[in-house]
């Protein structure tokens, strides 16, 4: 009476992890409900519901439609090295793949494979580019990306999936029209443009920095930023003494990524509405230095006074408590709300960040860049936000003032301190009297005690 149940067991056990290929094998030698009960499965149901959220038509192979709208991902795609999971179509011809793992696998040794999948697409199949440039790997709780258009591409951890609109618009700029597709079994020709044009290329030849009316702290703040931006890192810090002019240092850079960098859209978070009215007239007063207009003249500066995101605005300055409401999907925010520090209401050491859901409205590509602005006092919330954010363009740049005080949150910076531009300490400022001697006020830690 054992042996059957055991023999069933193992059965169970060897379809569980039994190749994709091997399916039809696998479904003639074990048991219907072995199959079903793979923990794939349950990934897959996450993935659907995220491609669809996203924008995607999830559709099976047997009953696949590509002229169903702009972008359609068909289920267990047969391709040369066997099955894809997910075949990602825009417009009608192949871009993408998804490979899913169940939860909790380690995504980093899975790129590989996904890769080799996007280099195995049937002869007759139209396609934008072979091999195909947009790859993810994703359990359905952590997802990873892949833009083969990068000059250096490489995986990196994203929010949820990016909309097929977004994968039509990097087409575009890197010169893939939807007439213009990889012919089958003919090389492709040169594309007609610079290889790898996307805005991580473009970082990488942003001209020299025009030095007047910078002091040298703010001139190495910059270029060590950009420095940074051009090695694909995601984020960074910049330290800086309250009064020191991290602001018109943010002004700066960001009006380089606005131009040079084609950066589509900005966000600038602060964590109090006086903070946010303080840096629109900062920017709307910049002086380009280049140009010699003022900001306000070249880009739209919002100030976010309500939950609407105004599409001609070249910078969004908004607070972090507002920004999660218009994620969370709430049509508005009281005005008092923008005016209480998140960080007096509730201390971020002593609390986790909240938790963040994908909104449509708001999808993952929407702004390039995010600063946050005193990040020493909105750590948890700007972390929460910057994962909510991550996605396949710059990254997240952090600015922090009041040193004493940073130094009392050094635990939750210790990863952005490995990459911090810039730290232009009290004393400096002091000495070149940049600021007046006064004595921040620092926040108390949970025991009770301040660290300076």
């Amino acid at each position: 009476m054992f042996g059957p149940r055991r023999s069933i067991r193992r059965s169970a056990a060897v379809a569980l992890f039994a190749p994709k290929h091997h399916g039809a094998l696998a479904a003639g030698w074990y048991p219907q409900t072995a199959l079903t009960a793979k923990p794939e499965s349950r990934a897959r149901k996450e993935i659907d519901r995220q491609l669809t959220d996203a924008g995607w038509i999830v559709q099976d192979r047997a009953a696949a439609n590509l002229s169903a709208g702009p972008g359609v991902a068909v289920r267990e795609f047969p391709l040369k090295g066997g099955p894809v999971d997910y075949l990602l179509y825009v417009d009608g011809a192949a871009a993408g793949a998804v490979e899913a793992k169940k939860e909790g696998w380690t995504l980093s040794g899975v790129e590989a494979q996904s890769k080799r999948y996007s280099e195995g697409l049937p002869d007759a199949l139209p396609a934008y580019r072979r091999p195909l440039p947009f790859l993810y790997e994703s359990t359905g709780v952590e997802t990873q990306f892949t833009n083969l258009l990068d000059p250096e591409p490489r995986s990196r951890e994203v929010f949820t999936f990016h909309r097929p609109e977004t994968h039509r618009e990097w087409l575009q700029q890197a010169g893939y029209q939807q007439n213009r597709r990889a012919l089958p079994g003919v090389a492709e020709s040169p594309a007609p443009y610079a290889e790898g044009d996307s805005l991580r290329a473009r970082l990488k030849t942003l001209p020299p920095l025009v030095t007047e009316d910078l002091w040298p702290p703010q001139i190495t703040a910059i270029e060590k930023l950009e420095q940074s931006l051009a090695q694909n890192k995601p984020r960074a810090l910049i330290q800086m003494a309250t009064g020191s002019g991290k602001t018109f240092t943010a002004a700066n850079f960001t009006y380089r990524l606005a131009k040079f960098a084609k950066a589509k859209w900005i966000l600038f978070l602060v964590d109090r509405g006086n903070l946010g009215r303080q840096a629109r007239k900062e920017f709307e007063q910049f002086v380009t230095p280049d140009d010699g207009r003022k900001f306000s003249e070249l880009y739209v500066a919002q100030h976010l006074s309500s939950n609407v995101l105004d599409p001609t605005a070249k910078v969004v300055i908004g607070t972090i408590q507002r920004m999660y409401s218009m994620l969370q999907g709430q049509d508005e925010l009281p005005e008092e709300a923008d005016e209480v520090s998140s960080f007096e209401a509730a201390p971020t050491l002593t609390r986790e960040p909240l938790p963040v859901a994908y909104n449509p409205k708001i999808p993952i590509e929407t702004f390039d860049v995010i600063v946050t602005d005193e990040c020493h006092r909105s750590v948890g919330d700007s972390r929460a936000m910057a994962r909510r954010a991550r996605h396949s363009r710059s990254g997240s740049r952090r600015l922090t003032s009041s040193v004493r005080c940073f130094r009392a949150q050094q635990a939750r910076f210790r990863p952005l301190r490995r990459n911090r531009s810039e730290e232009v300490a009290a004393r400096s400022a002091l000495g070149d009297g940049r600021i007046a001697s006064a004595r921040p006020e620092c926040p108390r830690i949970p025991d009770g005690r301040a660290r300076h």
